[in-house]
C-alpha cells in the first residue's frame, strides 16, 4: 500500500513538473498577444514583435513605423517590466498598456526625414512657422523656414536656427537655440519665443506606457533616445505586420 501511494505521488509530481512550463508558456503567449494587440491599436505601427519571458515578468518589444502624436517614429525598442495579475485576469479585455507595463527601459529612433515630413504637413499660420526643414548633425541641428508675424500688416521673414536636442521628463526638446531672421541674430528671449512654438519636438505624453531614457545621440540622419534596453532570451513571442 505504501509503495502504491509513493508511485501515485511520484506520478503527480512528474505531471505537475511537465505541465508547469506548458501553462507558463501559454500565459506568456497570451500576454505577448495582449500587449501586441494594444500596441497595434494605440500606435498604428508598421510592425510589432513582442516576447514575454520569466513567467510574464518581462517583455521585449520592437516596433517600426509607429505614430507618436503627429510624428512617425522609425523604431522603438522596449524592455518592459510587467505588472503582476491574478491568473483569472482577462488579457484580451479592455486592458490599457499602462495597466500591463509597470516600467520600461526604452530606445526611440527619430529620423530627420520624418521630422521634416511632419512639419511639411503643417499649414502656414499667422504668427507661426512654415516650410520648416531640419538638418541633423552629430551634436545638434540647423534649421531653416519662414516665420510669419503681423505688425501693421503680415510679414514673412526667412528664419535660420541652430541648437541641440535635449531630453526632459516629458519629451525631446530643442535646447540652446540661436535664431536669425533675415540674417540678423535675434535676442535670446525672441529665440525662446519662436522655439516654444515647436517644443517639444517629440512629446512622451503620447507614449501609452511609462518609459525611461538616459541620453539622446545625434547623427546626420537621426536622433536616438536610449535607456539602454537589452533583448530577452527565451520566452513566448507574438508578431504582427501591416
Amino acid at each position: 500500500m505504501k509503495k502504491l501511494i509513493f508511485v501515485l505521488l511520484a506520478a503527480i509530481l512528474l505531471a505537475a513538473s511537465a505541465c508547469g512550463p506548458l501553462f507558463a508558456g501559454e500565459d506568456e503567449s497570451g500576454e505577448a498577444a495582449a500587449i501586441g494587440g494594444l500596441l497595434v491599436k494605440k500606435c498604428a505601427p508598421e510592425s510589432v514583435d513582442v516576447t514575454v519571458s520569466q513567467g510574464g515578468k518581462l517583455a521585449w518589444i520592437e516596433m517600426t513605423g509607429s505614430r507618436q502624436g503627429a510624428v512617425r517614429v522609425e523604431s522603438m525598442k522596449l524592455l518592459a517590466r510587467l505588472k503582476a495579475r491574478p491568473q483569472s485576469s482577462d488579457l484580451s479585455g479592455g486592458k490599457q498598456l499602462a495597466g500591463l507595463i509597470e516600467s520600461s527601459d526604452a530606445e526611440i529612433t527619430l529620423l530627420e526625414k520624418d521630422v521634416n515630413s511632419c512639419f511639411a504637413a503643417v499649414p502656414a499660420q499667422e504668427g507661426g512657422l512654415s516650410d520648416l526643414v531640419f538638418d541633423f548633425r552629430p551634436g545638434g541641428f540647423t534649421a531653416r523656414g519662414i516665420y510669419t508675424t503681423r505688425m501693421l500688416f503680415e510679414i514673412k521673414l526667412h528664419l535660420e536656427a541652430e541648437g541641440r536636442l535635449g531630453l526632459r521628463a516629458d519629451g525631446l526638446y530643442i535646447e540652446d537655440p540661436v535664431v536669425k531672421t533675415e540674417g540678423l541674430r535675434q535676442p535670446d528671449s525672441v529665440a525662446r519665443e519662436i522655439v516654444s512654438r515647436i517644443n517639444p519636438l517629440l512629446s512622451f505624453s503620447s507614449l501609452p506606457f511609462p518609459a525611461t531614457f538616459k541620453r539622446v545621440t545625434m547623427t546626420d540622419a537621426a536622433a536616438v533616445m536610449s535607456g539602454d534596453p537589452r533583448p530577452l532570451s527565451g520566452g513566448e513571442s507574438w508578431s504582427w505586420r501591416r
